[in-house]
């Protein structure tokens, strides 16, 4: 067999991956379309599609590939607009596959159990981690606006942050069951540490109290034992 045509036979089996990386991922996806319940869970779901996307960029027609991009990309985080994206994503991904040619012999089982397998233990981390979440009432006592950063390096699931905390007002934060430490310093910064990953509420103020549940943090840095009671109290106070 010459260069020109082992080359195009090595497309041609890259085409039929993709092919069926496709129909496996299409294959969890129709199962997870109903088990949404947030915008997180949705992007936690679309890496895996778009790592597909990305490795067989060459292979996938470039509107198709497009299509598919556009249609990972929420413009109604509500549930009722989960499920009608994850309508038309299916369908996109249908349409992108009856574009590629079929086959891939013993390597379709393989895909699709490996999809599914990861489809699994993803679906129950984020089960198990929101089921068992505990809450943190945060409140800010005379401090500018609170921000919660929007971006995090890394997803944890169950973990979910308030927008904002207004001077005067209450704000309920949620967090898994997992080692975390709790940071803070009168400058202005309170600091939650999970799995390594810092995430500070910004104060913009000196502080002149922080107390969890009851006792005072202020320029210390405590574990924060999340599993001893179900709803803890963050009060952040400044002046």
């Amino acid at each position: 067999m010459g260069n020109e045509q082992k080359t195009r036979a090595e497309q041609q089996e890259r085409k039929k991956r993709a092919r069926l990386a496709l129909l496996a991922f299409l294959k969890t996806l129709r199962q997870s379309c109903k088990t949404f319940k947030s915008a997180d869970e949705w992007y936690v779901r679309m890496k895996d599609l778009r790592g597909l996307l990305a490795e067989y960029q060459t292979e996938i027609p470039a509107a198709a590939r497009q299509e598919m991009q556009d249609a990972t990309n929420l413009t109604d985080p509500t549930r009722a607009g989960i499920s009608k994206a994850c309508e038309v994503l299916q369908k996109n991904i249908e349409k992108a596959i009856a574009l590629l040619p079929a086959g891939g012999g013993l390597l379709a089982p393989a895909l699709i159990i490996a999809f599914i397998v990861a489809a699994v233990v993803v679906g129950l981390t984020v089960f198990v981690a929101e089921a068992t979440a505990v809450q943190i009432a945060i409140t800010n006592n005379g401090c500018p606006i609170i921000q919660a950063p929007t971006d995090l390096p890394i997803y944890i699931p169950g973990l979910k942050l308030p927008k904002q905390i207004p001077s005067g007002r209450t704000e309920v934060a949620t967090a898994p069951r997992i080692p975390a430490e709790l940071e803070v310093k009168s400058d202005g910064t309170v600091t939650l540490i999970a799995l390594t990953v810092p995430i500070t509420l910004p104060v913009r103020n000196r502080l002149r109290s922080v107390t969890y549940d009851g006792v005072s943090v202020l320029d210390r840095r405590i574990p924060l034992n999340l599993g001893e009671r179900p709803r803890h109290e963050l009060i952040v106070t400044c002046g």
